[in-house]
């Protein structure tokens, strides 16, 4: 947990000098962090295996909180409202499938990438706003008739973890994925540096 405090305070000193150079300078681009909300449609698909040693696909960690740096591309002069791009940098998911997992994740593999808005309503705290993201990534998902059909008996997998009632490792069931497309909406606070 300390380790992504620090992260932080680092992005923090160093993002508001990299608005200030280069082609941004001519752009007025400016950065900031959000600290928000998510609800992934998707969520982190699971295969738990079963006492028959077929599968079961579980979707877990929809909803979360992330840290985010932005970059903000002011629409008009008084930078009130704001397109965003961001990139999370720690996210929080409660209900990990990883029992040595806190929670606690460096960036987003699900959806590292988004697009957004933001708006900065107040005069008197022009640096404090408000943001709405939409993030996309992909991820592996089972086939559908892979779930119906395949089994996974303990005994064929030696060395590879397997256990009733707990998550099938990716690397057994790697020959039966296929990438998909995952979409997730955030809302939260903005900080403008």
């Amino acid at each position: 947990m300390n380790k992504f405090i620090l992260l932080g305070c680092f992005f923090a000193i160093l993002t508001p000098g990299f608005s200030q150079t280069g082609l941004f300078k001519n752009l007025n681009v400016k950065t900031g962090l959000t600290v928000s909300y998510f609800h992934n449609f998707q969520g982190e698909y699971v295969y738990i295996l079963k006492q028959d040693a077929s599968v079961k696909e579980k979707s877990m960690n929809k909803d979360g909180a992330t840290l985010s740096v932005v970059v903000l591309f002011p629409l008009g002069e008084e930078q009130r409202f704001n397109f965003l791009l961001n990139i999370p940098l720690i996210d929080y998911k409660s209900d990990s499938p990883d029992p040595k997992n806190d929670g606690f994740n460096f960036f987003n593999s699900q959806t590292p990438f988004g697009v957004g808005f933001a708006v900065f309503p107040f005069d008197g705290a022009k640096f404090f706003g408000f943001s709405s993201m939409v993030n996309f990534g992909r991820q592996k998902r089972m086939h559908r008739e892979a779930v119906e059909s395949q089994f996974f008996p303990i005994a064929d997998h030696p060395g590879q973890d397997l256990y009733v009632g707990a998550p099938v490792p990716e690397k057994v069931l790697e020959p039966f994925m296929h990438k998909v497309t995952t979409v997730s909406l955030n809302a939260g606070i903005i900080i403008r540096l």
